[in-house]
């Protein structure tokens, strides 16, 4: 599994640094060796392996395996060279930087018919659930069918997120980042408040109010690096520390530097990073909420930003997930 979330990762990273379709095909073929390998393993490990066809035919997880094992097969037995279709791209971006959204291309009849007919069996599949389709989205698609089938088999980190996961936000684009993220928004909302944020802890360092609720601000701190700031309700902060989530209190002046971002593509973006030990000047969180607002100047144009963002009245919906989301996974 940890192939095939790797090779899903590493595609997405490629489409922010190559407009050249061409060049994409090496991580799409990657990804469809890795799924069917996978499939085949869980096909012949399992006990009861009518199970688990069975399984796959109950639901549509089948239709989409049998999809991903189509075009793995006919780029492995055809040479046709399976790849995102070259008039399907879509390049956006700015300020935050480029990225290539591309589809899944056709099969040509001429490589379809070289095909046994066992596979060719398999064609209304990848019609159905690839053809035209954006090639990320369905690549995460994928990876929730085979972790819906066999939760065991996910590849987690250290932290206990998905190796690879989430992706990097890409602005203003509301495609999915994680292979558990809903579809639907309100579930994704209520995804993001049932999992803890991201990140090895967060630092509080201010209280405001929010239509009419206590809010909390910070810093997600990963490693030594300080990434993004987030809000958070008093309450949410709560939940997370009784799920195990570190909050921490201190005051980072004169206890971090600025300092080119190393994950970033632009020399001029900057982040914050920790140069003493945290543990020697911040401390545990001991309430999530105080009587009075503190710590954050909101004349602070940065600041008031991030409470304005947060403001259920002033973004979309759609928009205002997509900022809570990159709070929340630290994406």
């Amino acid at each position: 599994m940890g192939d095939i979330q790797v090779a899903a990762s590493a595609f997405y990273a490629k489409t922010a640094t190559s407009a050249d379709i061409e060049s994409l095909g090496t991580e799409v073929r990657t990804f469809l060796s890795a799924a069917q390998t996978l499939n085949e393993r869980l096909g012949g490990s399992i006990l009861e392996k009518k199970a688990y066809q069975s399984e796959l035919l109950s639901t549509d997880i089948g239709e989409l395996i049998d999809a991903v094992k189509y075009v793995r097969n006919v780029s492995q037995h055809v040479l046709h060279v399976v790849r995102p279709s070259e008039d399907s791209g879509v390049l956006v971006g700015g300020l935050h930087g480029l990225r290539i959204y591309v589809a899944w291309d056709d099969v040509p009849l001429a490589a379809h018919s070289s095909l046994r007919p066992s596979t060719q069996a398999l064609r209304p599949a990848f019609e159905a659930r690839l053809r035209g389709q954006e090639v990320a989205g369905t690549m995460l698609s994928v990876l929730r069918a085979f972790a819906t089938l066999a939760p065991q088999i996910v590849h987690r980190e250290q932290r206990g997120e998905w190796t690879g996961f989430p992706l990097k936000t890409q602005p203003s684009m509301p495609g999915r980042l994680h292979p558990e993220e809903p579809e639907d928004l309100e579930e994704s909302f209520a995804w993001l408040d049932s999992r803890p944020p991201n990140g090895d802890a967060r630092l509080v360092v201010g209280q405001v109010t929010i239509e009419g609720g206590r809010h909390l601000l910070g810093y997600t701190i990963d490693g030594r690096l300080a990434p993004g700031v987030f809000v958070e309700s008093s309450r949410q902060v709560t939940d997370d520390i009784a799920a195990g989530f570190r909050y921490l209190l201190g005051d980072p002046a004169g206890h971090v530097e600025l300092e080119h971002d190393p994950h970033s593509r632009f020399p001029s973006r900057q982040v914050l990073r920790i140069v003493d030990p945290i543990s020697e000047w911040a401390t545990p969180l001991a309430g999530a909420e105080q009587s009075e607002d503190w710590g954050v100047d909101l004349t602070d144009p940065e600041w008031a930003r991030v409470v304005r963002f947060a403001q259920n009245d002033y973004l979309p919906d759609v928009g205002r997930y997509e900022v809570r989301r990159s709070q929340r996974l630290n994406a």
